[in-house]
C-alpha cells in the first residue's frame, strides 16, 4: 500500500519484533499472526531506521548538552581555586567510513582533558594506574 502509515505503538512493536525475531521479514510474519495484518518488511526497516538515526540525534544531543555543561563549571570553578596540578589535554582523530551517507568518509575526532593519573587500587599492591578527573569527548 503506497503512503502507509504506522502509530508510535505499532511501530514500537514493529521495532521489538524485528529485534527479537532478529530480521525484518520475521517482524511481518509476528506482526500478520499477532495483528492479523502487517506492513511489508522493508518498510519496518525503514521505520527502524529512522527511529534510530532519531535516537542517535537525541543522544547526541544530550551528550553535547552535557559536556557544555561540565566545561562551564569546570571554568567558573578553576580560576577560584588555586591548584599546582597541571591539566593534561590528548586529542586525537581517524578517518572512519560512513554507511547511509552523502559523504563516504568522515574524521572522528576525540579528546581527553584530565588532571594526572593516580593509582587505580590504593590499597594494592599492583602499578596500575588511572586518570585523574577525566572528561572524555568525541564528535564529528
Amino acid at each position: 500500500m503506497p503512503n502507509q502509515r504506522m502509530s508510535l505503538n505499532y511501530q514500537k512493536l514493529a521495532g521489538l519484533f524485528s529485534y527479537i525475531a532478529e530480521s525484518y521479514r520475521s517482524a511481518e510474519t509476528f506482526l500478520k499472526h499477532t495483528l492479523g495484518e502487517a506492513v511489508s518488511h522493508e518498510c519496518i526497516r525503514s521505520q527502524v531506521q529512522r527511529q534510530g538515526s532519531n535516537i542517535l540525534k537525541e543522544e547526541e544531543h544530550f551528550f553535547d548538552s552535557q559536556l557544555q555543561d561540565a566545561l562551564k563549571s569546570d571554568r567558573v570553578s578553576i580560576p577560584n581555586r588555586p591548584s599546582s596540578e597541571p591539566l593534561y589535554l590528548e586529542i586525537g582523530g581517524t578517518i572512519i567510513h560512513l554507511q547511509c551517507e552523502d559523504k563516504k568518509k568522515t574524521e572522528l575526532k576525540f579528546a581527553i582533558l584530565y588532571k594526572g593519573k593516580e593509582k587505580r587500587y590504593p590499597h594494592g599492591v599492583t602499578d596500575a594506574k588511572k586518570l585523574k578527573e577525566k572528561i572524555a569527548y568525541t564528535g564529528r
